[in-house]
């Protein structure tokens, strides 16, 4: 039998954070590699790409792992210094982000716009660059490493949103050219229902909740609540969250908490544990406590919860029969 932790009758409410991928790396981008002098224009979402190639990041030439090779011109001794690259993705409500994620893979300088606005910079001097401006310095990692930054989410638009990326050259004999990106966005979520537990055993339970916004679902557990070392993920992106635990040694009191990989939801506790259920054959007193119609939330339901809560005290119950 599952010792419960609490009488799960009622909704709970906490908040953690979900990941919403806008731009994944290895997409499509529109890019220009002519070396001809863009202006400002080119940043802008009003701006027509229309007559630019396009092709999978990662994008450039020299490295051997590019998806897309792009021209470095006709001349290997007087190479083109600028790059330019532009991807447009949809976000319905902005409103509910609260934070953008970046991670960037750039050879050598590097500016990004989003909206028109720049949004991020780097191995590139400070100032207004043009089609001519050299990176400030050759990056020592090829552009093999992801960069990330936080951008505000304040700059995107509700439907299309354009990001516009340069990448320049740090000198007109540079071997090689780099890019690639991926763009996520940080959302609430709350829980809705539970936890609440299911189909124990000696050896294992199932944990369950519900969210409004979709994450991924971890439970981390151990013996005591400020050491919560083992934990199992399902990496499926989902409101209806359901992990089981398995391995657990019988009649054990585990801690538990509840949450996504990014971020916890409930638990680590004292509030928040199970007790597996005795060995095939053990025998001690067991608690059973069943309810006919529980309700919805009503007054009754309260009454009825708090008179079982003073009868039991400090004896948990051991099964619940709803």
């Amino acid at each position: 039998m599952i010792r419960l932790s609490a009488l799960l009758l009622f909704v709970a409410s906490s908040l953690a954070w979900s990941q919403t991928l806008l731009v994944p790396a290895g997409s499509v981008w529109k890019y220009l590699d002519n070396g001809t002098d863009q202006g400002t224009a080119w940043r802008n979402a009003t701006f027509n790409d229309a007559a630019w190639a396009a092709g999978a990041a990662q994008l450039g030439y020299g490295d051997g792992d590019e998806a897309t090779v792009i021209s470095f011109g006709p001349d290997a001794n007087n190479k083109f210094i600028t790059s330019y690259f532009r991807k447009s993705f949809s976000v319905a409500n902005p409103s509910l982000l609260v934070g953008l994620n970046l991670r960037v893979k750039r050879d050598d300088g590097i500016i990004i716009y989003l909206n028109g606005a720049e949004v991020y910079r780097d191995t590139m001097p400070a100032g207004a660059a043009s089609f001519n401006t050299l990176a400030s310095a050759s990056v020592a990692d090829d552009g093999a490493s992801w960069l990330t930054a936080s951008i505000s989410p304040s700059f995107l638009l509700a439907g299309n949103n354009i990001l516009a990326v340069e990448v320049h050259q740090a000198a007109i004999t540079s071997s090689d050219v780099s890019f690639d990106l991926e763009l996520s966005g940080t959302s609430t979520a709350t829980i809705t229902r539970g936890p609440y537990l299911q189909v124990g055993t000696p050896s294992s339970v199932t944990v369950r909740w519900r969210t409004d916004a979709a994450t991924n679902s971890r439970v981390s557990y151990g013996l005591s609540s400020a050491a919560l070392a083992s934990f199992t993920d399902d990496a499926a992106s989902t409101t209806e969250h359901v992990v089981s635990l398995s391995g657990l040694n019988p009649d054990t009191k585990y801690f538990y908490s509840i949450g996504s990989t990014a971020a916890m939801l409930a638990g680590a506790d004292a509030n928040h544990f199970f007790v597996t259920s005795p060995a095939m054959g053990s025998h001690r007193p067991t608690r059973v406590w069943v309810l006919g119609d529980a309700g919805t939330g009503q007054v009754e339901q309260t009454r009825v919860r708090d008179a079982y809560y003073t009868f039991t005290g400090s004896t948990h119950t051991d099964f619940w029969l709803q």
